[in-house]
């Protein structure tokens, strides 16, 4: 829990009234309010979150965050952008970072959701109870909830980490799409280990140019996001992708490929793992989920777990 005049004094926050509120969660949408809540109100497609500061009042928040200055029965906080303190906010509100998750995120154009699939699933047979936030699902012990996003809003992704620590997972692993990367849904965050699994072309209507969109990606690498990164060089923008990582993290970014840190073969019985560590994993789930499957038993090596606990 926060006071609006914490919140307001670490983010160098306007206050419109001086009275204080207590906070317990953040949300951006008026429908993710519970009493408590500090609603931030940001600029959509076709509206403004201040439209539904009422319903937001109504619902329980506490405080408002906007880039516009309202009159209302709570206090009002301001700042030019809001969306862009969002995550650093909600870590800041909820604690994420002191919740004791390690946290996995993989991004890329294809496989990424296959990926956190076999993840989710290795950990689970491992006896490593985790949380997965995905493309298709979000998935907390046994309940599920479609996604609306392929990763959500920075204030959503913090609170659905602090309900699976609540539920006692030890683990989370979260889809993470460029746009994610761009409009600051996992501000906030710093995984334990990142993954990459290829680029192609797609959404270049918003981003441009491949080396825009790559670029977008690759922030998830920096060392403001990631600890740990394992990227799969199959093609020159894996190359590119591992350099750029390595740029950042050199001693904390290993690759997957011919003459890299790992390689893997597919076998008529499964698939077998070789380079810095050696692993066999007795599954055969065809020659495009094998890089997945491939990809995500290495980010686990890479996270500590032993070739014998996956």
């Amino acid at each position: 829990m926060r006071t609006t005049s914490e919140i307001a004094e670490a983010f160098s926050l306007g206050m419109l009234v001086s009275d204080q509120a207590d906070v317990t969660s953040v949300a951006i949408s008026s429908l993710d309010v519970v009493p408590g809540s500090l609603f931030i109100a940001v600029q959509g497609e076709k509206s403004h979150g201040i439209d539904f500061l009422s319903a937001a009042i109504a619902a329980g928040a506490s405080a408002v965050l906007s880039d516009r200055a309202v009159r209302a029965d709570v206090p009002v906080l301001l700042h030019p952008d809001p969306r862009s303190i969002a995550g650093a906010v909600s870590a800041f509100v909820m604690g994420t970072m002191d919740l004791g998750l390690q946290i996995f995120g993989v991004t890329g154009t294809n496989g990424k959701t296959s990926t956190v699939f076999y993840l989710h699933q290795l950990l689970l047979q491992m006896g490593v109870k985790a949380g997965l936030s995905s493309s298709a699902f979000t998935q907390i012990d046994n309940r599920r909830a479609d996604s609306a996003l392929t990763t959500p809003e920075a204030p959503r992704l913090h609170r659905l980490l602090s309900e699976m620590a609540d539920s006692g997972a030890q683990a989370a692993v979260v889809e993470v799409s460029a746009q994610a990367l761009v409009r600051h849904r996992v501000d906030g965050l710093v995984f334990d280990v990142t993954g990459f699994t290829n680029l192609t072309r797609d959404h270049l209507d918003e981003f441009g140019s491949m080396e825009n969109y790559l670029s977008a990606k690759a922030a998830l690498f920096t060392q403001k996001f990631s600890r740990r990164s394992v990227i799969n060089v199959e093609d020159r923008f894996g190359e590119q992708m591992l350099e750029l990582a390595r740029a950042q993290s050199p001693e904390q970014s290993v690759s997957i490929g011919h003459d890299q840190d790992y390689s893997f073969e597919q076998t008529p019985t499964g698939i077998e793992i070789t380079g810095k560590q050696e692993l066999f994993l007795a599954r055969n789930p065809g020659p495009l989920m094998s890089k997945n499957l491939a990809l995500a038993a290495i980010m686990l090596l890479e996270a500590g777990y032993g070739p014998k606990a996956i």
